[in-house]
């Protein structure tokens, strides 16, 4: 029985050896060696049989490592110098394909680095996933709010009774008249904050001490963008400036004069707040600071390393009862098991740092939330967009099927092999992808600025340059490459001599109905773009020109016109 018994190598070895002989001598030789290796097993054993196919594995491979290496490298050179003969003589056909990738590649590069952008929002601090905000949920008989503010004394609560807490930071938002000589100016971007602001953010300073810019009263750290616009040229430390605030529940001043203690570096554009002034916490003097209800001051924490988001908020029910509890109870008479019976109620959440800007469900938001949607849609237009022009890419490589038809098949007479041939085209179209990418860079740099000016943003090339990206880089030239070359790389490549040179009439049904096919979805896709792109300036047209009902030049709107009382001595 063993002597009809059939022995198959080792697996891996097997496959080894069908990598290091030669291409067109595969299946011979393997065949060959096979039944070497059963007459050795059955002579002296399978043991004996396995070292001998081991040996002749080792004896092959110095050799064909030299011919796939430095053969290979011959190769990949004839690869390129037949690519680009075939670019000198076809310049309309490459001047073509090529515009077309690039222009396409470089609208999808321009709507990724809008995606990319929307995506990083609070992600550059060093410790952002222990960061969260604090938001406040308010029920009353009009129904359930979410307010990204929370009472004053929130933060020193947390970091005094629970060890989860690292450390709090505070933010509150102003919106004064500061003034500095003969010239004043209102400011949106006004926020009153804690002295470790900057060593909680991550932010700076330019100049002064970020230890002590707001540890005493009456501080203000202003960017230098402000200095410039206040100070001109001069030095702006140890000037005054004079902050004059609405009558609010905010401060407890109405005018003050806070003395520069410093500049700050701008903070980062995907950040979902952004000032101009920094005045110290400390100048309120302890104003609110038992002040139970309301949303207030932003209050943001850092958690302990091992520490639970989950576990910290399970206290907060607890928290509630024990500080809104009496200060409900001292300032309106009212018990919580009241304040609750009638339909009101108090409960606080943290919020991720990474999550603040997709989340539009708070009220209070300092600055506009983003969309996620907005994200889809777009990351959807750009895959269209990419595709597109491969499909014109496609399209235009089959339009030259008779030709390439012919050329595989001289090749092919001439000794060339299947696995040769798909190689050239597939570096062919790996060489023009590469090329069309270099293109849409620049494209991309160019209408850079005209793009930041529509979408709003602060957009640089620069922003690309990332690990992550240039794995998704790579693997989009390889996809584009494949997609556009394949068809001549893995069907064509398959094409018999004799068929090829009678016309290569037989595949003329199979290139028409692929063809056909790119055709629709060009078109389809195309016209979605477009139709959605018109509705879409139509109705940004008809808001802008709708008639209001009144003449729009003729009326005037006063901000802040509350201060007009205060600043009467200026008029």
């Amino acid at each position: 029985m063993s002597e009809h018994r059939q022995y198959k190598p080792p697996r891996l070895a097997e496959r080894l050896l069908g990598w290091l002989l030669p291409e067109d001598q595969w299946q011979t030789p393997l065949g060959d060696f096979e039944e070497y290796y059963n007459e050795i097993a059955h002579e002296h054993g399978e043991g004996a049989a396995r070292r001998w196919y081991g040996f002749q594995v080792i004896r092959l491979l110095p050799d064909r490592l030299y011919e796939k290496t430095v053969g290979g490298t011959s190769m990949l050179k004839n690869y390129l110098t037949t690519a680009l003969r075939k670019a000198r003589k076809q310049k309309g056909y490459v001047l073509v394909n090529l515009s077309g990738l690039a222009i396409g590649m470089a609208c999808c590069l321009l709507l990724l680095l809008y995606v990319l952008d929307e995506l990083s929002y609070d992600r550059h601090y060093a410790q952002a996933e222990d960061m969260y905000r604090v938001v406040l949920e308010q029920r009353s008989d009009r129904g359930t709010s979410r307010v990204a503010a929370v009472p004053t004394p929130m933060a020193a609560t947390l970091v005094q009774l629970y060890p989860e807490v690292k450390t709090a930071s505070r933010l509150s938002l102003i919106t004064p008249v500061v003034g500095y000589q003969d010239h004043s100016f209102n400011e949106t971007r006004f926020f009153l904050a804690d002295s470790n602001f900057f060593d909680f953010f991550d932010i700076p300073l330019r100049r002064g001490d970020p230890q002590t810019a707001l540890a005493t009263p009456n501080g203000v750290v202003i960017t230098e963008a402000t200095a410039r616009k206040y100070f001109g040229d001069a030095d702006p430390i140890g000037n005054v400036l004079r902050v004059t605030v609405p009558r609010t529940y905010k401060v407890n001043f109405t005018e003050q004069d806070f003395v520069v203690t410093g500049i700050a570096a701008p903070m980062p554009s995907n950040t979902h707040f952004h000032f101009d002034f920094l005045a110290s916490f400390a100048t309120l003097q302890g104003h609110n600071e038992q002040a139970w209800m309301g949303g207030v001051v932003y209050t943001y924490v850092r958690l302990q390393e091992d520490a639970s988001p989950s576990a910290l908020e399970a206290h907060f029910p607890q928290l509630v009862l024990t500080y809104v509890g009496p200060y409900l109870q001292d300032r309106f008479g009212m018990s919580y098991d009241d304040f609750v019976a009638s339909g009101r109620g108090h409960a606080f959440f943290l919020q991720p740092m990474k999550a603040i800007h997709f989340d539009a469900t708070l009220d209070m938001e300092i600055e506009p939330s983003g969309s996620m949607t907005y994200v889809y849609l777009l990351s959807g237009i750009a895959l269209l967009i990419l595709l597109l022009s491969c499909a014109n890419y496609i399209n235009l490589t089959t339009a030259r099927t008779f030709q390439q038809g012919l050329e595989i098949s001289v090749r092919k007479v001439l000794g060339s092999q299947r696995g040769q041939l798909m190689r050239q085209f597939l570096t062919e179209s790996f060489l023009l992808v590469v090329l069309a990418l270099l293109l849409a860079a620049g494209l991309v740099a160019f209408a850079l600025p005209g793009f930041n000016s529509l979408a709003d943003k602060q957009l640089h090339l620069s922003d690309l340059w990332h690990g992550y990206f240039w794995i998704g880089l790579g693997g989009l030239v390889v996809f584009v490459s494949v997609l556009g070359g394949a068809y001549p790389a893995f069907f064509l490549s398959a094409l018999r001599p004799v068929t090829g040179l009678k016309g290569y009439a037989w595949a003329g049904q199979r290139q028409s109905g692929l063809r056909n096919s790119l055709v629709v979805f060009q078109f389809v896709t195309s016209m979605i773009l477009l139709t959605a792109t018109l509705v879409i300036y139509h109705q940004k047209q008809y808001m802008v020109n709708k008639t209001l009902g009144f003449e729009k030049e003729q009326v005037v709107v006063i901000a802040g016109a509350r201060l007009l009382v205060q600043l009467h001595r200026s008029f």
